[in-house]
């Protein structure tokens, strides 16, 4: 029986003949999670610029504060990031996610360049935090087979957020002004509390290992590499949510916040797709060629004039960004054992923060320093833009550069999680032996309670036979007595005594 109990837990670990989905309760809410997250980021980066604008910033002023908030991020990392693996991630990301939504909502007091710089950084450890811990949770809940597929339609809600966002938080300042529109967007973010701690349900953990403020912990090795790919990528994708709506703004170019809408539509639309062709044919083939058009786009925006050239631009975009950087995501979650992806979430979002803090800035003080050259403001602009091919270029060429490494790691990891998932496996059987043999123990003594028992029961009944035995041999005593007493009665001759005396002789050897 314990045999086939310990059977009966591997064939149940193994799940085989089961159809591997992405598709659970927890994993749609977290979906709508990044969706409210992201709409808060997405009015934020495209307001937040503006409003400094509007209060007299430069563009390296302008830069620096949209990019500030990457500050702070990166500082709360090296001691949030050994919490992400040590503490129940669902909990953390309640906590931080009220530092977030406060942020969001304190907006509505900052009148000057210093309180919005201040409000940005506690935005910043908000969004620090919150941003990978949702992450590693959805990389927890998803099958690792499909983690390619998941994390691409995970950012689909990034993406729909994105399509709406900017717009969205346009049209609110146009509507009601600068403090409604921050109110607005404190709400997205204190939604995203509400919906993880009542929908999402974090996966069961065995073990966590100790909190220790260590950089092997805050910090995943394996994963430093590609997330240099991504702080590249995003040094360019940053500086168009800064300063393209001033850059339209400048060129004359109404509903400029339609780039970031076609640009997200196409995003959630081709992000399923190229999610199930990089679980086909591979993550390199997909990753090269976009990373190619994402450099394209840059090229059409600094040479667009009016809005059909910008929505040509949002297309080659969403091709381009859209598809390389869930991908890199997902390679680098392949590159670590389960046990470490709230490490390595929180490094890829390290490098990500740089991005954020070095783009918006450097892109400000190139416009800065074009400005007397050119005479322009729109000239320098433009020529901003063409400079943001220079860190597709590099992240291009230090992604082909790491694939030999990312091919080892990913080997390493899948043994690594094996050799974990047999500890584990062993020490279930081992408990379901353990189980077995105090079964067997009761199953012994009982049986030797009930041979004692029989025992009993058989003491008593030959007992009770011996008792009925010698009754019934008084009885036939007592019966030979009576026959001999009516003979003495009948036959009162010598030849009658005689028979008499012998009767009595065997009634007393009876």
């Amino acid at each position: 029986m314990v045999e086939a109990q310990a059977q009966e837990h591997r064939g149940q670990s193994q799940q085989d003949g089961k159809k591997v989905t992405i598709w659970s309760a927890s994993f749609v809410a977290l979906i709508i999670v990044n969706f409210l997250r992201m709409m808060g980021q997405a009015i934020s980066s495209t307001v937040i610029p503006l409003y400094a604008y509007s209060l007299g910033a430069t563009a390296a002023i302008v830069g620096f504060v949209s990019g500030v908030f990457a500050v702070s991020a990166i500082v709360v990392r090296p001691f949030a990031g050994p919490a992400f693996d040590s503490y129940s991630k669902k909990k953390l990301f309640f906590i931080f996610g009220v530092v977030l939504a406060v942020a969001g909502y304190a907006y509505t007091f900052a009148y000057s360049i210093p309180m919005i710089i201040a409000t940005r950084l506690v935005h910043g450890i908000g969004m620090g935090c919150t941003a990978p811990l949702g992450l590693a949770l959805a990389s927890d809940i998803l099958p690792k087979e499909k983690m390619d597929s998941g994390i691409s339609i995970y950012s689909i809600s990034q993406s729909a957020a994105l399509a709406i966002g900017p717009a969205f938080g346009i049209w609110t300042v146009s509507m009601w002004g600068y403090a409604i529109t921050f109110i607005i967007m404190g709400t997205f973010l204190a939604a995203c509390v509400v919906v993880v701690s009542i929908f999402v349900k974090e996966p069961k953990v065995d073990s966590r290992p100790p909190y220790q403020l260590k950089l092997s912990r805050a910090f995943a090795g394996r994963a430093m590499g590609m997330s240099m790919v991504l702080m590249f990528t995003t040094i360019a994708f940053s500086c168009t949510g800064a300063f393209l709506v001033i850059y339209g703004q400048l060129m004359n170019v109404d509903q400029i916040g339609l780039f970031f809408t076609i640009n997200a539509v196409l995003l959630v639309a081709t992000r399923p797709v190229f999610g199930r062709l990089s679980d086909k044919y591979g993550t390199v083939k997909i990753v090269v060629p976009t990373m190619i058009v994402f450099a394209i786009s840059y090229v059409i925006i600094a040479v667009s004039t009016s809005l059909p050239m910008f929505i040509l631009a949002a297309v080659v975009s969403a091709f381009g960004f859209g598809a390389c950087s869930p991908l890199v995501q997902a390679t680098i979650f392949k590159c670590v054992p389960s046990s470490q992806r709230g490490s390595a979430s929180n490094t890829t979002f390290l490098w990500m923060d740089l991005g954020n803090l070095i783009g918006p800035y450097m892109g400000g003080m190139v416009v800065d320093m074009l400005v007397p050259m050119t005479g322009s403001e729109v000239a320098a602009y433009s020529g901003m833009w063409y400079m943001m091919i220079i860190p597709i270029a590099i992240a291009l060429v230090l992604y082909l550069a790491l694939q030999p490494k990312v091919r080892r790691c990913q080997r390493e990891a899948v043994e690594a999680d094996r050799e974990a998932a047999g500890h584990v496996a062993e020490a279930d059987i081992a408990g379901v032996v353990a189980e077995g043999g105090e079964q067997a123990e009761g199953i012994e003594e009982a049986s030797q309670v009930d041979e004692a028992s029989q025992v009993d029961e058989a003491s008593q009944v030959d007992e009770a036979s011996q008792v009925d035995e010698a009754a019934q041999v008084d009885e036939a005593a007592q019966a030979a007595h009576a026959e001999g007493a009516g003979a003495k009665v009948a036959e009162p001759s010598a030849e009658g005594v005689g028979e008499e005396d012998e009767s009595g002789s065997e009634y007393e050897q009876k």
